[in-house]
């Protein structure tokens, strides 16, 4: 079973060495919004969800953070320092940041945009979150069906990480 429902086809477009990919998810948690709200502003529980995140610093609170990801994706193991800037938030409804970052040693940049909305549903939340990413450099040589399949796994791991805290 998949944790999170995929609402719209995955959209990739390929130019020279870049690859940009539109992902939407949609997941219930059984937790009010209020909950899931501080849940997502907590570091450590972030980390902890966040599929390939080996740690993660608050630079100024509510605005910007950093954090680290290490991935295996086809040979390569990118190993990312993002820096995430929140563009909006609106407390326990939504939630909109930037992360950006680079690899030196395989060369590739990724860049993304994160919307999550929250929406209560009874005694638990509907969680909706899209993705718009780009990924530039050699990493694109792996080809577009690789991205996509390593950028689902990595929104269906989050979703199920997600479901399992609040679960445990």
């Amino acid at each position: 079973d998949q944790p999170g429902t995929l609402t719209q086809d995955l959209q990739c477009s390929s130019q020279t060495g870049q690859t940009e990919m539109k992902f939407e998810r949609e997941f219930e948690l059984a937790v009010p919004a209020p909950e899931v709200w501080k849940a997502l502003w907590n570091i450590d529980r972030m980390v902890a969800c966040v599929p390939g995140c080996t740690g993660a610093t608050l630079i100024e609170e509510g605005r910007l953070y950093q954090a680290t990801i290490v991935e295996k994706v086809g040979p390569f193991k990118v190993q990312v320092l993002l820096d995430i800037e929140i563009l909006n938030a609106e407390p326990g409804l939504s939630l909109r940041l930037r992360a950006t970052g680079k690899d030196n040693r395989v060369g590739t940049e990724v860049s993304f945009v994160l919307s999550t909305l929250l929406e209560p549903r009874g005694e638990g939340t509907q969680c909706s979150m899209s993705v718009d990413a780009t990924v530039v450099g050699r990493l694109v040589s792996l080809g577009l069906a690789l991205i996509k399949l390593k950028g689902n796994q990595q929104m269906d791991k989050f979703a199920a990480a997600l479901q399992a805290d609040f679960a445990g």
